[in-house]
């Protein structure tokens, strides 16, 4: 499975780490999966340093947007997002992607690094609330 869900309820946090070439399916189910559970408002943190491009059978950044703002309409503002992406179009991707979905998330940063991203998120306020069993 090209993308890892990652739930940790102790850090309040999703992690989905990509690897390869992942379906459009794939792409989509991370944020439903992640309002279905309750878990919104978690902080997510998005690694992508592994991903390879979906030869434009994936969504687009466009899709992946709509579904975001369609879920921010019905469970409220998201909790922190970090993407990481050190090479290749992984960067200019995760920053895109930043930029259109920015009023989704509490606040979204891009990093090159895995633990400087953790480390930025750690020191990030969450909200609690308690997630679907």
């Amino acid at each position: 499975m090209p993308l890892h869900y990652e739930r940790d309820d102790t850090q309040q946090l999703i992690r989905i780490t990509a690897e390869g070439t992942a379906s459009p399916e794939e792409w989509m189910a991370g944020p439903q999966r992640q309002a279905t559970e309750g878990c919104w408002h978690y902080p997510l943190l998005f690694d992508i340093r592994n991903a390879e491009s979906t030869g434009g059978c994936g969504p687009t950044l466009w899709d992946t947007t709509a579904l975001g703002q369609e879920l921010t309409k019905q469970h409220g503002q998201r909790g922190r997002g970090a993407s990481v992406g050190a090479h290749g179009l992984a960067p200019a991707t995760a920053r895109m992607y930043t930029i259109t979905t920015n009023t989704m998330f509490t606040a979204i940063q891009v990093f090159k690094a895995l633990d400087e991203a953790e480390a930025w998120l750690a020191t990030q306020p969450r909200k609690h609330r308690s997630p679907n069993p």
